[in-house]
């Protein structure tokens, strides 16, 4: 039985959509004709025509295949970020191994989904980009989890400090983290000090770039 997606006319968005799959390529672009009416719908199958069409028409949101012809699609996504920083970029792939993961986290791509996924969540994680948010596949988070915790015990981070790290990227201050998290503001302090022993910084706003860059921290956290 095929699936009914709902409509989302007021989505007037130019989206463009990159798989090297004729099939694949027909279908995700049907399904974003009947959930989007109002959109405009691009396609490419190399990294090459994708670029083209970035320098000749404003797109909104574009949707990257890691396999391509001419490049990889991680190259692709490096290109885009040095041609049009402000586009947001949905990876649909097959690979959910954790090195996969691990390099688009480290590009900062505004979502990851699995091509196991229903339809439904592809148009999902598309409203949530063109809205200014984020998707990331229930799988795709756990394996960023477990990067996370790699690279903070190898810097030598104790789980109750990227805790503290994760409430100061909130925007929490020491006595609202305490009350988070059961603990003392003395205590918080201490954890924040060693925060930026650990992590070589001198502030808050250091703190968070440097776990970021670091692979502690993603966007998402």
């Amino acid at each position: 039985m095929i699936e009914t997606l709902p409509q989302h006319p007021e989505v007037a968005k130019s989206l463009l959509v990159v798989d090297d799959h004729e099939l694949v390529l027909r279908g995700i672009r049907l399904i974003l004709e009947q959930s989007f009416p109002g959109a405009t719908i691009h396609t490419a199958s190399t990294g090459e025509e994708t670029l083209r069409i970035i320098s000749q028409t404003p797109i909104d949101l574009v949707s990257v295949d890691l396999e391509l012809p001419d490049m990889s699609g991680f190259n692709l996504i490096d290109h885009i970020r040095a041609e049009a920083p402000h586009i947001p970029i949905l990876v649909n792939t097959v690979h959910d191994e954790i090195w996969t993961v691990k390099r688009l986290a480290e590009r900062h791509v505004e979502g990851i989904i699995f091509k196991s996924a229903k339809a439904a969540v592809f148009v999902e994680a598309v409203l949530r980009l063109v809205d200014g948010d984020t998707y990331f596949d229930p799988n795709a988070r756990s394996l960023m989890r477990s990067i996370h915790t790699q690279c903070a015990e190898e810097v030598g981070l104790s789980a109750r400090e990227v805790d503290v790290l994760r409430l100061i990227a909130n925007g929490n201050n020491t006595e609202e983290i305490g009350q988070l998290l059961g603990l003392s503001p003395n205590t918080i302090e201490t954890h924040r000090r060693h925060l930026l022993e650990k992590l070589d910084v001198r502030n808050a706003a250091e703190l968070v770039r440097r776990a970021i860059s670091s692979g502690i921290l993603s966007p998402i956290d």
